[in-house]
C-alpha cells in the first residue's frame, strides 16, 4: 500500500473502512442499545406509548446499574501497575528503569481512570478503547496522553478473530468534529 499514489491509496483505505463499518454495524446499534440500558432507558417505545395511554409514569428500577458500579470497584480496588520483567539477569536494571518510566508517564495524565473508564465500558458492550498519544499542544516538549473514547467511534478488521483483536490488520477511529478542527490536523490539506 505504501508504494501507491496517494488516490490510490485513499480508495483502498476508504474500502477497507466501509467494509469494516458494514460489518460492525448490528454491534454499533446493539451497543447504543446497551448504552442507554445502563442508563436506565430500559422501556421499548411499545412500553411507553402504553404506559402513557393508562396515564402512568415511565418508572424503572436500574439493577443493571448497581452492578456494573460493583464490577467497576473491584476492577479499581483489585488494579496492577505495569511492570516489565527482565528475561535474564542482565535486563534487570533496564526493566526497572521501563516499569518506572512507565509510571510516571501513567501518573501524569491520569491513566488509571482513563482505562477504567475503558474497562467499565467493555462491561457493557464489550469493548473498552483507550488512545495512547503524544501531544504538544500544551507543553512544547511533549506530554504523553492516554484517554478512553466512546467504543462505537472504533472500528477494527472485520477479518479479526482472535480475543482482544491480536489478530486485526488494521484498527480504526472515526469521529465527528469541526471542519476548522480536522483542517488543524493536516495543515496545507
Amino acid at each position: 500500500l505504501s508504494k501507491k499514489k496517494d488516490a490510490e491509496k485513499f480508495r483502498i483505505l476508504k474500502s477497507h473502512l466501509l467494509a469494516d463499518q458494514e460489518a460492525s454495524q448490528s454491534w454499533r446499534t446493539q451497543a447504543t442499545d446497551d448504552f442507554g440500558f445502563v442508563a436506565g432507558d430500559q422501556l421499548s417505545e411499545e412500553d411507553k406509548q402504553l404506559l402513557d395511554a393508562q396515564q402512568r409514569p415511565h418508572v424503572t428500577f436500574n439493577r443493571v446499574g448497581t452492578i456494573l458500579k460493583a464490577v467497576a470497584g473491584m476492577e479499581i480496588n483489585g488494579r496492577h501497575e505495569i511492570q516489565f520483567l527482565p528475561r535474564n539477569n542482565d535486563d534487570t536494571e533496564a526493566n526497572e528503569v521501563l516499569s518506572a518510566a512507565s509510571k510516571w508517564m501513567a501518573d501524569g495524565c491520569d491513566a488509571e481512570d482513563e482505562q477504567s473508564q475503558a474497562f467499565q465500558d467493555a462491561s457493557v458492550v464489550g469493548i473498552g478503547v483507550t488512545e495512547s498519544r503524544f501531544t504538544y499542544d500544551d507543553d512544547p516538549d511533549g506530554m504523553y496522553v492516554e484517554e478512553s473514547f466512546d467504543p462505537r467511534e472504533f472500528y477494527w478488521d472485520r477479518t479479526a478473530r482472535k480475543k482482544n483483536l491480536t489478530d486485526a490488520r488494521r484498527m480504526t477511529r472515526v469521529r465527528r468534529m469541526p471542519l476548522a478542527d480536522a483542517m488543524q490536523l493536516f495543515p496545507g490539506m
